[in-house]
């Protein structure tokens, strides 16, 4: 978790820029890393997107890029 000196506004956290790329969340005016994307979670976004293209129309459905993690 990011410490800041006092609890962070919506508006406040839209605005945060600590210069680095990583990606946090706003949990109860705290700003929470999130972690890089892993391997069951690409997993499930790709079941999901596969039970959609059942149901609706595939050109309804918008990708969008995942983070590439290189280790």
């Amino acid at each position: 978790m990011v410490k800041t000196t006092s609890k962070l506004t919506f508006e406040e956290y839209l605005e945060y820029d600590d210069g680095t790329d990583n990606r946090y969340e706003l949990f109860d005016g705290e700003l929470v890393e999130l972690p890089p994307e892993s391997e069951p979670n690409h997993w499930r976004v790709m079941w999901l997107m596969l039970q959609l293209v059942k149901l609706i129309n595939p050109r309804l459905i918008k990708m969008h890029s995942c983070e590439l993690q290189v280790p």
